[in-house]
């Protein structure tokens, strides 16, 4: 079927030119006959003024007038075949003008056509561009961009696939007297194949040297240069200018947006009219597509007015035009995926309401084949950023998703289709389904099928599910120890998911996977952009701090012997190689030690990380750091409430049933010293900086202490502040584990201690701050009189 409409289309691209050749030919022959008829009016009146004495003389013969009057008409008839002989003859020149090239460039085409890359097809043609001071004719521009195109499509396939796959495409035996295939097959063959698999081709870059970057797009010096020599053949006055089927060859290569927006615009220029619909969809395609390694803008917006333009345009509208428009609703909204990043019901409804537009403009029975699938997963990729999960199931369902379903609209689910409602099923926290959906994906493709934009949204979607998934960490291993590779934005997402706590992994340590992750990371190319440099690069050394302080905890733990970790030590020696030890690399992975403060689970190395980076920074590079201040204060609070929680026994294995009483002394006052140091530190971290201590962290680690006092009356001063504490702040913020503290500390119940904190808290607060409106109740008896 998309042979024959491939077919169907050339053909009627076909008819049209010859209908518009037959006009011209027409208007140019109508034109002749008027000025042969203008010329032969003029002889006619000379010969009258020439016969008119003689006609006076003879005027008795009027055989000789009519004799000599039928003469003249001939005379203007042959003239007229004569301006026609001349009109045919210059349309004749013309067309051999067109077909026909000087020696050398008839040479350049033989090896053009012999040409083994795109490289090597490249030189030869630029190179006898640059020397030859004849412009190049159009011939030989088309025979260049249909072997450009060609070598492209044949990189993609494979030589011999690409081979074998045009013959039997074209009907060709290998034995039969008719096993050429020609051009013009040849060509209808390569755009076909091109239109098929450009959308999941992986892109490639370009280096700019006028502007010292690497940009997507491995054609784009070779289109634009052939541009150029376009330019430079139509300023010659006699050259005939290009056709549109060239300029369509060559925004089919491997070029960014930008690139083939200027061939768009030069195709316009040279027609004067809109550009050809597949010409139009190929340029929305390259700017709403897929990314590679997250290089390229996608310019939306521009995308859906080039699709109003071509529906104003009176053109048939292509499929892929409709694809590409669905994908710029999605691009609109791809920031669905990540956590924190929902949309608006607003913005979603307007993303719904532009998909069942564009939806309405196509009929059922063009949506088949493979430009069927790419528009259906167009629809479950847009559906799931505009928040319709359901309809992202629902479409998926519809199609052929198994063999027993295949129907003659042969809509079989990309891998792309598989992953995206996934994602939109894990972006509504709807693990289950994504789960269900994943055993299907698992029988048909692997997450290597899928383009890596298409992987990347995958696995930032995993990031809203951490907490109800727990295969998650068994994918990440699987696709990173395959020794496969991955790009840069997936190697980020992937370090992002392995310094999760709720993440596990069974082969592989967590640090020996990052170890890979890092390895691949540098593989590709990293941001250049300053900005978005330091971001990234903070984002990958804050995950590495998290998974080392996590690993090294573990090890701890663990009653098994493993290496130690040394992903934070291999990483600081790579960067100081790299860049030198003075470096704002090497600076920032200094900066991100603070994040180790919320994976770590040792108090002295809580103390000495929050000492480096806080205690002992000076002044004007506090700013430097790549969290508030009061934030970091807040996570070394946290972290000594952690230690302190494993240091009373309540997380972790406790349970060591001491026999000696001496030790068992000595352990007790150990934690016990802890404890008040844990308070006292907590209230010196925050004493003179104007931020709020955390009410709940003070309060839970004065009932640890008063849990562990030794004396009662110390125990029941000690719940008593931290009662002081909670109702100081919010009602909502007592939680059952405290309520539970308290009533252990206080030999009360659960229920006469929920009814005074939560119950009572707007008395007990009033009591609490009777005194000068402070916050922080001084020594007073006002709370001991309820429990009397």
């Amino acid at each position: 079927m998309p042979g024959t409409r491939s077919l169907e289309t050339v053909s009627k691209a076909l008819r049209r030119r010859a209908q518009l050749q037959r006009w011209q030919r027409q208007s140019q022959m109508a034109r002749a006959s008027g000025a042969a008829a203008a010329v032969g009016a003029a002889s006619c009146t000379q010969a009258d003024r020439a016969l008119r004495p003689h006609y006076q003389v003879t005027s008795a013969s009027p055989l000789d007038t009519s004799t000599s009057w039928s003469s003249a008409l001939a005379s203007s008839r042959e003239n007229a075949e004569v301006g026609m002989g001349k009109t045919l003859q210059h349309a004749y020149q013309m067309r051999d003008r067109a077909r026909s090239s000087p020696p050398l460039q008839r040479r350049l085409a033989e090896y053009l056509r012999c040409s083994t890359s795109k490289a090597e097809a490249a030189e030869a043609f630029f190179l006898v561009a640059r020397s030859h001071h004849e412009a190049l004719t159009p011939a030989t521009i088309s025979e260049f961009t249909s072997t450009m195109l060609r070598h492209h499509v044949a990189a993609q396939m494979g030589a011999k696939t690409y081979t074998v796959a045009l013959a039997d495409a074209v009907g060709v035996a290998g034995e039969s007297p008719w096993n050429n295939v020609e051009p013009a097959e040849a060509r209808a063959f390569a755009l076909y194949q091109a239109r098929r698999l450009e959308r999941y081709s992986v892109r490639g870059t370009s280096f700019q040297e006028q502007l010292g970057l690497t940009l997507e797009g491995a054609d784009n010096t070779v289109v634009a240069l052939t541009e150029h020599q376009m330019r430079k053949g139509a300023a010659v006055a006699s050259a005939l200018p290009v056709s549109c089927d060239a300029l369509v060859e060559l925004v089919h290569l491997d070029v960014s947006w930008s690139t083939a927006l200027q061939v768009h615009t030069y195709a316009k220029e040279v027609t004067r009219v809109d550009p050809p619909a597949d010409m139009t969809a190929r340029l929305m395609g390259l700017m709403t597509g897929y990314k590679t390694n997250a290089l390229g803008s996608r310019p939306w917006e521009m995308a859906l007015e080039l699709y109003d333009r071509l529906l104003e345009s009176g053109y048939d509208v292509p499929l892929d035009a409709h694809t590409a428009a669905l994908d710029a609703v999605w691009r609109s909204g791809e920031s669905f995926v990540k956590p924190h990043n929902s949309l608006s019901p607003t913005d979603r409804d307007c993303m719904w309401n532009a998909l069942v537009r564009i939806r309405e403009r196509v009929p059922d029975a063009q949506v088949m084949g493979d430009a069927g699938c790419r528009f259906t997963e167009a629809l479950i990729k847009a559906a799931g950023a505009a928040g319709r999960w359901e309809a992202a199931l629902q479409l998926l369902s519809d199609m052929d998703v198994t063999l027993a379903a295949t129907s003659h609209r042969l809509l079989v689910p990309t891998a792309e289709s598989f992953l995206f409602a996934m994602a939109s099923c894990n972006a509504a926290h709807n693990a289950a389904h994504a789960s269900a959906l994943y055993e299907t994906f698992s029988a048909l493709y692997t997450l290597r099928s899928a383009h890596p934009e298409a992987l990347l949204a995958y696995l930032q979607s995993l990031r809203n599910v951490e907490h109800l998934s727990a295969h998650i960490g068994t994918q990440v291993e699987g696709l990173v120890m395959d020794g496969k590779g991955l790009d840069r934005p997936c190697c980020v997402v992937c370090l992002q998911l392995l310094s999760s706590q709720r993440v596990h992994t069974k082969q592989a340590a967590k640090w020996r996977i990052a170890q890979r992750l890092l390895r691949m990371y540098d593989s590709n190319p990293w941001p250049q952009q300053p900005p978005v440099r330091k971001a990234e690069l903070q984002t990958v050394f804050r995950c590495c701090h998290l998974i080392a302080a996590s690993s090294v905890s573990d090890a701890k733990v663990s009653a098994s012997a493993s290496a130690p970790c040394s992903l934070v030590t291999e990483l600081r020696a790579y960067l100081v190689s790299v860049f030198g030890r003075d470096s704002c690399e090497c600076q920032w992975l200094d900066d991100t030690e603070v994040y180790s403060l919320l994976t770590t689970q040792s108090w002295e190395c809580a103390l000495s990380i929050y000492q480096r980076q806080v205690t002992q920074r000076p002044p004007a590079r506090v700013t430097d750091l790549p969290i508030p201040l009061r934030q970091v204060r807040h996570m070394f609070a946290q972290t000594l409430l952690r230690c302190s929680r494993a240091a009373t026994g309540e997380e972790g294995e406790s349970d060591k049933f001491l026999l000696d009483e001496e030790r068992e002394a000595q352990e007790r006052a150990r934690t016990i010293d802890f404890l008040a140091f844990a308070v006292r530190t907590v209230r010196e971290v925050y004493a003179g900086t104007g931020d709020t201590v955390s009410l709940g962290i003070v309060a839970e680690l004065l009932l640890h202490q008063a849990l562990h006092a030794p004396r009662a009356r110390e125990r029941q001063q000690l719940a008593l502040d931290a009662m002081r504490e909670l109702s100081c702040g919010l009602a909502s913020a007592v939680t059952p584990r405290l309520i539970d503290l308290v009533a252990q500390a206080l030999s009360l119940t659960e229920e006469h201690v929920q009814s005074v904190l939560v119950d009572g808290s707007a008395q007990l607060r009033a009591k609490a701050l009777e005194r000068d409106g402070h916050r922080r109740i001084r020594s007073s008896g006002c709370l001991e009189t309820i429990f009397t």
